[in-house]
């Protein structure tokens, strides 16, 4: 476990503890605002309810007392007592009006200030007629007597469970909140002790697994070495090992391309060998005061600082390799291939690369695609030579006519400068006339007017056939440039087309749908190459189909912007490619095609222009009912880097 796994765990603990304590003092907050709300509803309306359910019983009391003094005693006092206790109204009307309390003991408060003042009227009114001492009572007054101490019992009993139930209410709330006070103080020691034991357990875990673990894997390293130093001959292993550094020291030193371990977050160079310093100019020293990026051009160098930065953000990594440019102490621009390895190196994070020199092998590459495509054009020779003898055979012809037609006008022109000459003497002799009428006739001008004029017009069209012939052929045949510049992808099929005429047009007739294209960043000659080989191909594969069927096939080449891509599709009527053949169509030297037709290149070339040069796509697929399209794929402006593995899809499978 890392240094930023045990960091990462013990934050981890203080981040339960903290936890804890804000869980502890949030129930505590929570349950302080809940005991706060209960203390208040108790203040503010079950504590006064209570009070004003005791004194409302305590006032019907006084009252039936009143009442009871009346009867039996001679005078009015005890009426009047009962008469003027207004209390008992007001007490039963607040308990009614008080919220907070249970519906129960409000409803019953209300239904008692109801039921009251009828009775009061009725006590006053039985015991404010009663007889005076010594008088006899009534039967009646009797019966109204027992009635209204029957009522009197009942509203006794009622003023008391009002006044009984309120005090429950007050007793249970406060019970209540005695509860939750004791449920809190035994839930926050809880809390707290939880906490402190997942965090205590989480440390002690990490301790243990993370420093005793190593420690005492270490400790029966060092135990187990210390055993073999017992055992063996010590001096004799160090001066294995001391070989065995020294052999690859000498190793490191031999090796003839430049090697080098630099340091991924500094860049700075850690170690290098004798053909670094030989082939770009520094010392070991100088080295060591300089970085990977001061080796590359700017645009490079930002590449470099791009894959390094992602280096450890994905669990198969990108690495440096592949082709890369590098640039010598002297300034020279060299073209490498870089193969990358991570490690660690001095216990730092370093990356070890080896370089190869490419720039001869890419400059041959460059001659070799130059070689071949100035040999496609020699196999092309004799049908450019038939496309350009054509209309020289009829440009000829038209100017012989010409020529003979101009020597009959210029005879015409001779015998009107004779009778022009008569005419300024005087005399016109008639055999001058007769010679004109002769030659005219002789020259047949009706003739030479109609004809010339279209043996001009066919002149003209047979030279600029030439010359769209010569044209295409100059630009198919332009070598390129290093740097890729924009180019018009739909003229330059035009002219693949012009100079491959003679070699499509007895075996298949050529349909063009080209789109409106963007000018597309590229190679141009190299493209050209590849349009060449799969229209060769196309012909090639229409004329194997030709030979039984005799009926000529049909190409077909189309262009579209796809996006920020431009595809261009080449199909055909031919053979179509056998199923076992699909996986090695691309393959280096592998071809179907006679001895001295094909050599196995064309199609490996254009993956490798395609793929690797324009970081493009290059893929076949099944042309219904008869033959194949192969469609082409690059991207408009500056391609994305694509490894050389890239692979190429071979869509479907031939009809």
């Amino acid at each position: 476990m890392t240094w930023a796994h045990i960091q990462t765990r013990v934050w981890l603990s203080i981040g339960i503890v903290v936890l804890g304590i804000l869980l502890n003092t949030a129930v505590s907050q929570v349950e302080r605002r809940r005991a706060e709300r209960g203390l208040a509803a108790i203040a503010d309306a079950v504590l006064p309810a209570a009070q004003h359910g005791r004194d409302a019983e305590v006032a019907f009391r006084r009252v039936v007392k009143g009442y009871s003094d009346t009867f039996p005693m001679e005078g009015r006092s005890g009426l009047d007592r009962a008469a003027v206790e207004g209390s008992l109204l007001e007490s039963l009307n607040r308990i009614g009006a008080t919220r907070g309390i249970s519906s129960e003991s409000a409803s019953s408060a209300r239904r008692l200030a109801e039921t009251l003042p009828p009775f009061l009227a009725e006590a006053n009114g039985v015991y404010g007629s009663s007889p005076s001492v010594g008088e006899r009572t009534t039967p009646e007054s009797q019966d109204r007597i027992r009635r209204l101490a029957a009522r009197t019992a009942v509203l006794t009993a009622d003023l008391e469970s009002l006044a009984n139930g309120l005090s429950s209410d007050l007793r249970q709330r406060i019970d209540g909140l005695r509860s939750r006070s004791a449920t809190l103080r035994a839930i926050q020691p809880a809390i707290l002790f939880g906490t402190l034991v997942l965090a205590l357990t989480l440390v002690n875990l990490t301790i243990r697994r993370s420093i005793l673990a190593p420690l005492a894997e270490t400790q029966n390293e060092l135990a187990h070495e210390r055993d073999l130093l017992r055992k063996t001959d010590w001096k004799s292993t160090v001066e294995k090992l001391e070989q065995s550094e020294e052999s690859f020291r000498r190793l490191f030193a031999t090796i003839p391309h430049a090697v080098w371990v630099y340091d991924v977050e500094t860049l700075r160079f850690l170690k290098v060998n004798e053909a670094a310093s030989r082939q770009y100019g520094y010392s070991a020293e100088e080295f060591e005061h300089i970085t990977a990026s001061d080796l590359h051009p700017p645009a490079e160098a930002s590449r470099l600082q791009t894959i390094l930065a992602q280096l450890w953000d994905s669990p198969d990594p990108v690495l440096p390799q592949g082709a890369w440019q590098y640039r010598t102490r002297a300034g020279d621009l060299l073209e490498v291939e870089v193969h990358a390895h991570l490690l660690r190196f001095k216990d730092r994070p370093a990356m070890l690369a080896v370089v190869q020199d490419v720039t001869d092998r890419k400059r041959l590459e460059l001659e070799l695609q130059s070689s071949q495509r100035l040999e496609a054009v020699g196999h092309l020779a004799a049908g450019i030579a038939h496309e350009i003898n054509t209309p020289i055979q009829f440009v000829g012809d038209n100017l012989h006519f010409i020529q003979g037609a101009f020597a009959d006008c210029q005879a015409v022109t001779q015998k009107y400068g004779q009778l022009h000459q008569a005419v300024l003497a005087g005399d016109v002799p008639r055999g001058v006339l007769g010679d004109l009428e002769k030659a005219i006739e002789t020259a047949d001008m009706e003739y030479l007017a109609a004809e010339v004029p279209k043996a001009l017009a066919q002149s003209l069209d047979g030279v600029e056939r030439i010359a769209t012939i010569v044209r295409a052929m100059k630009a198919f045949a332009h070598p390129g440039q290093k740097e890729k510049v924009a180019a018009d992808l739909n003229k330059a099929l035009a002219d693949t087309l012009t100079v491959a005429r003679n070699e499509l047009k007895y075996v298949a007739d050529v349909e063009t749908d080209f789109g409106d294209l963007p000018p597309v960043v590229c190679h141009l000659a190299d493209l050209n190459q590849v349009f060449l080989n799969l229209l060769v191909n196309a012909a090639h594969a229409i004329g194997t189909v030709m030979k039984v069927s005799g009926v000529k096939g049909r190409i077909g080449v189309k262009t579209r912007l796809d996006g920020d891509r431009v595809t261009v599709s080449i199909s055909d009527t031919g053979c179509g490619i056998p199923e076992a053949n699909r996986s090695r169509v691309f393959d280096q030297f592998f071809t179907t095609k006679e001895v001295g037709r094909g050599t196995g290149q064309g199609l490996a070339l254009a993956r490798s222009i395609v793929v690797e040069k324009h970081g493009g796509r290059i893929a076949f697929e099944p042309n219904p009912p008869q033959g194949t399209t192969f469609v082409v794929s690059v991207p408009t402006g500056l391609p994305v880097p694509v490894s050389p593995d890239a692979t190429v899809a071979v869509v479907g499978s031939m009809a």
